[in-house]
């Protein structure tokens, strides 16, 4: 396994020197600049640097962004525990662009999957959620709306998701899946 491990690695290394060399370079010139400064680019949205921008020092910024993380993070445990997979999965899809330490405004675009979610099971207060985070919006809504109506997202199809299974572990009532 370990041999297969590093061949899959190398041929990975290879393929993108031969179709991409320039990649390895702009990933050498990001990470540096992000590494420890994250907090401080403008047009991060992660809650760390939006409590920053506002004006919070940086100790206290960045712990709330682990306080948040772990929130988010008993969040996705709670979903994967109580709600149907389809409804957890979703949580989790949008936890995983909360949880980084940069949040670019694009990353929003993940509120669409848990938005058809919620208007299929007549959640109708969700198209102001896919309203508010359309790219379209981007330069009217604050940063600080962007994380709020993220987490607003994964609590409402946690919410929802629980009412439809009754708050049972398990899957909810005549929701197949693949396991049972």
């Amino acid at each position: 396994a370990l041999v297969a491990g590093v061949a899959a690695l190398g041929l990975v290394v290879a393929g993108t020197l031969l179709l991409s060399a320039q990649a390895w370079f702009d990933f050498a010139t990001v990470v540096p600049t992000l590494s420890g400064s994250a907090m401080e680019v403008p047009a991060n949205m992660a809650p760390a640097s939006v409590v920053f921008h506002l004006g919070v020092p940086d100790a206290a910024a960045r712990a709330v962004g682990v306080v948040h993380t772990v929130l988010v993070l008993g969040l996705v445990a709670l979903a994967a525990w109580r709600i149907p997979s389809d409804g957890s999965l979703l949580v989790a899809a949008v936890a995983s662009q909360v949880v980084a330490p940069v949040l670019w405004d694009h990353y929003a675009a993940v509120v669409f999957l848990p938005v058809a979610w919620l208007l299929a099971r007549r959640q109708w207060w969700a198209l102001g959620l896919a309203v508010a985070l359309n790219a379209m919006l981007v330069l009217v809504v604050p940063p600080e709306l962007t994380v709020v109506l993220l987490d607003v997202t994964m609590v409402g199809v946690v919410l929802v998701g629980w009412r439809a299974g009754a708050g049972a572990p398990g899957v909810a009532p005549g929701v197949t899946t693949a396991v049972q």
